[in-house]
């Protein structure tokens, strides 16, 4: 191996890790103190160079993380774990001869595993296959407001049906409009169909990478753009960038995450 070789599989090392690097941030915003936490050991590794290629410094952080989730496990959303398991990855891989290539097939794995959950848990969920669940949320949830007044229902009528809700689940009375079943059955079996192509192209080695790329770009594009819960998000695009072989693809893949970020903060601020 020539030493630009070298030269070129250690930047492009250093930029997956900078996205991981990213995600204990990120991940975290809403909470100040895991923020302040994440931004004491992200500084420590993005100004210093030999502690986030050290595999002791992932593995402090995975466990650390670990650790407080485990304290917290009850008010935790599952991508948390996710995140643990993503710097259990990397601190794993540091070790091994090849650090790419390593990322690269944990990511896979990792991926095809998250979207192999999602798929059984829809699957078996009666209220999710009858619509049910895209119903109540269209109805309900300001951030599909946008689209559920597409579907034909008045903001008045969205407005009722949360406060309806906020004064008590059991007495609520939801508004709707007659095109809000046919909306939430195309969300339900469009969410099955992606789920289910992403977790064909992750699970099948000999799938080409940039079918990969191009349906976990579709994925993020149409679940997030609604719904921007910038949790998952991010881990799957930080993790999206182990996958790739070129630094193009790896700096696309940090361009979707501050993207993802940047459009979660909007959503927040404008619409919730």
């Amino acid at each position: 191996m020539t030493l630009a070789d070298r030269l070129e599989l250690r930047q492009g090392l250093d930029l997956v890790l900078l996205a991981a690097l990213t995600l204990p941030i990120t991940v975290v915003a809403q909470d100040p103190i895991r923020s302040a936490v994440g931004i004491v050991v992200a500084t420590a590794g993005v100004f210093g160079q030999r502690i986030r290629r050290s595999a002791s410094f992932w593995w402090l952080a995975a466990i650390g993380y670990s650790l407080w989730y485990w304290v917290d496990w009850r008010q935790l959303d599952n991508h948390m774990w996710l995140l643990a398991l993503w710097l259990l990855a990397v601190a794993t891989s540091l070790a091994a001869d090849q650090p790419l290539d390593a990322l690269a097939r944990q990511a896979r794995i990792l991926m095809a595993l998250v979207f192999a959950a999602a798929l059984v848990w829809k699957l078996r969920s009666p209220d999710f296959l009858s619509g049910a669940f895209f119903e109540f949320t269209l109805l309900t949830d300001p951030r599909f407001e946008p689209l559920a007044r597409l579907a034909g229902v008045d903001p008045a009528s969205l407005l009722g049906n949360r406060l309806s809700l906020a004064s008590g689940p059991a007495s609520a009375t939801l508004i709707g409009a007659s095109t809000v079943r046919e909306v939430a059955m195309l969300l339900t079996w469009g969410t099955v169909f992606v789920e289910g192509s992403l977790l064909a192209c992750w699970s099948i080695p000999r799938i080409s990478p940039a079918i990969r790329h191009a349906t976990l770009a579709v994925f993020c594009v149409t679940a997030y753009a609604i719904a921007p819960v910038a949790g998952f998000g991010l881990i799957l695009l930080a993790m999206g960038t182990a996958t790739t072989r070129t630094d193009r693809g790896r700096r696309n893949y940090l361009i979707g995450m501050a993207a993802l970020f940047v459009w979660s903060l909007f959503w927040t601020a404008v619409v919730l």
